[in-house]
């Protein structure tokens, strides 16, 4: 259950947008994204956490007023969309996962 008392209008995060529009990751790390939907319980909205690339095949879907931890491995580098397959086009924002061999 989410914290009934985050205020997303205090955090300043607009409805039906993921809080960051970007993770920038280096090739090797392990990302941990705290995910929250922080719609009233009552709203019964969903929304989800969602990449379509084969290299990271991610499809996290949570209720109103829960959370969940989404955590993997940036095994490839490149630019990977994310997004909410509930409320497009607002939601999405892109991974960004940098090949240091190239540096």
């Amino acid at each position: 259950m989410v914290d009934e008392h985050i205020d997303d209008d205090a955090l300043e995060i607009p409805p039906d947008q993921f809080s960051h529009d970007s993770i920038i990751a280096n090739e090797g790390d392990t990302i941990k994204i705290h995910f929250y939907n922080l719609e009233p319980v009552e709203s019964q909205e969903h929304h989800t956490f969602t990449i379509n690339d084969p290299s990271y095949k991610i499809h996290e879907d949570i209720n109103a007023g829960e959370s969940t931890v989404i955590e993997f491995k940036a095994t490839e580098s490149g630019i990977f969309d994310y997004v909410c397959t509930y409320h497009q086009p607002t939601m999405r924002g892109q991974l960004v996962v940098l090949n240091m061999n190239y540096y």
